[in-house]
């Protein structure tokens, strides 16, 4: 999001997303509940590999080792995948309510706190076709000025198995002054969980 619109503009609109295909799952080590009103009141947290993975709906490349970051384009090329790949350890807070603990499987419930990560990788990866035909793959290993630890605002709501989920980062995506013509970019991640907690 870019000043709390999803609609980029100006140089940071070259990272316009498909959001078909961008996505964003999480592998959680462990998560745990604290009980503290008669089990409806909660605290959770836990820790998650969260994986996210933004995929470009521009011909662009994102070049390495620029200060702020360099982004050119290519129209000559018809990319089949051109995206930017990060991965965090994540750690999540959140108060809880359940309406039903006894029976998730009928309760209603709300969440909402927050979560902190640091960031392990990130890599662009791009396919395309050649001039012959033939699929072509580039991988770039970099930073690309993007802040290596972020924190923002997380919630869920849900009834029985599935959960409703969001987070939002309170740090913009690239350090500051160092994103596309220095602008403030922030993630926002929604989605559902299929197995209630």
């Amino acid at each position: 999001m870019q000043e709390g619109s999803l609609n980029l503009q100006g140089d940071a609109n070259a990272l316009s997303l498909n959001y078909g295909k961008s996505l964003d799952w999480n592998l959680h080590l462990f998560k745990q509940r604290i009980n503290l009103i008669d089990h409806k009141i909660n605290f959770i947290y836990g820790m998650s590999f969260d994986f996210n993975n933004y995929n470009f709906s521009e011909p662009i490349t994102l070049q390495r080792n620029t200060s702020p970051l360099a982004i050119t384009f290519n129209d000559t090329i018809e990319y089949k995948k051109n995206k930017l790949y990060t991965s965090f350890l994540t750690v999540p807070m959140m108060l809880n309510f359940e309406s039903n603990p006894r029976k998730s499987s009928r309760s209603f419930r709300v969440s909402a706190g927050g979560y902190a990560g640091l960031m392990l990788a990130s890599r662009t990866k791009q396919c395309y076709k050649d001039d012959d035909g033939d699929l072509q793959t580039q991988i770039s290993r970099d930073d690309f000025n993007l802040n290596k630890f972020r924190y923002g605002l997380a919630g869920q709501v849900g009834v029985g198995p599935i959960n409703f989920w969001a987070n939002y980062s309170l740090v913009p995506m690239f350090e500051t002054n160092k994103g596309p013509s220095g602008a403030d970019l922030y993630p926002l991640n929604m989605g559902i969980t299929l197995i209630g907690f």
